[in-house]
């Protein structure tokens, strides 16, 4: 992930990981993989739909829509990518955390802010299904 970040590569290493996605058998997981995508691409670029419809490839009706969901959580802000979930406390990837945010990014999971992090919903059964907590320094 850091070479997309740092790279002036992004559009080779964007094809190779679309050619890697477009190899996964379900529609579903494809679409995850390709949120995941935006979302790591959006520390690069922002939240703005233009820029991440370029550097992705993707549908600015596609981007626009994550953005949107991302916005409603609370993650996307005035231009601001609030990725705190994302790192452990040793700033390493949590892969979990921006798994459970493409989740959000697609609507799949709501996401509501509470006083000591955040809890995660299913909004078709209204179920918790996770929580995160910040951590305390």
């Amino acid at each position: 992930m850091k070479k997309i970040l740092d790279g002036n590569q992004t559009d080779k290493y964007m094809n190779e990981l679309e050619r890697e996605i477009r190899t996964i058998c379900d529609d579903r997981d494809q679409q995850i993989s390709r949120a995941m995508a935006v979302l790591v691409i959006s520390l690069k670029v922002g939240p703005n739909a233009d820029r991440l419809a370029q550097y992705t490839g993707y549908s600015r009706k596609f981007v626009s829509a994550l953005i949107e969901h991302m916005e409603e959580a609370g993650l996307f802000t005035n231009g601001l990518v609030d990725d705190e979930e994302w790192w452990d406390s040793k700033g390493e990837l949590n892969g979990f955390a921006l798994f459970t945010h493409a989740h959000v990014a697609l609507g799949l999971v709501r996401r509501e802010m509470v006083s000591s992090g955040a809890r995660y919903w299913d909004p078709a059964t209204g179920e918790l299904i996770g929580e995160w907590r910040r951590l305390v320094h």
